[in-house]
């Protein structure tokens, strides 16, 4: 039913309505059918409403990536849940952290599903920063993307 609704309501790539699914079974463990429906209609676009996300480098990001990803994050450090939440990490395991270079190298060490989220890249950060179910912030993802 969310895939259905979200393939007529977006235009998003293949590879964002994946993350989207796994993020809401990830999440709900597959028994809350509402609250997944919930995060769904949160979801708007992703790489889509950032009009400079063409541009953005597809390469994968490594450890060795953190300080640039840190600071690429700077303005929307305060939502750093949310972006790690729509990046795959775990609500338990963010709980667990106490900011947000933890879940930078959580993520980029990828300690989630990368069969569902794929490996951490450019494109992903600008999605979980410019999505509303991420961090909301579509000029901080512009500026990552450019």
């Amino acid at each position: 039913m969310i895939l259905k609704w979200f393939e007529k309501s977006s235009p998003a790539s293949p590879a964002t309505l994946r993350q989207l699914v796994g993020a809401i079974a990830t999440q709900t463990g597959g028994k809350n059918p509402a609250h997944a429906e919930s995060v769904s209609k949160k979801f708007e676009g992703g790489l889509n409403d950032i009009p400079s996300a063409k541009k953005v480098d597809s390469t994968k990001l490594t450890d060795d990536d953190s300080a640039k990803v840190e600071a690429a994050l700077g303005d929307v450090e305060a939502k750093w849940k949310e972006i790690g939440i729509f990046l795959g990490l775990e609500i338990k395991k963010l709980n667990g952290l106490k900011e947000m270079p933890q879940m930078v190298e959580m993520w980029l060490s990828k300690q989630y599903d990368i069969e569902h989220f794929g490996n951490p890249s450019w494109q992903k950060l600008v999605s979980a920063v410019g999505s509303k179910a991420g961090a909301g912030d579509v000029a901080a993802a512009e500026d990552i993307a450019s």
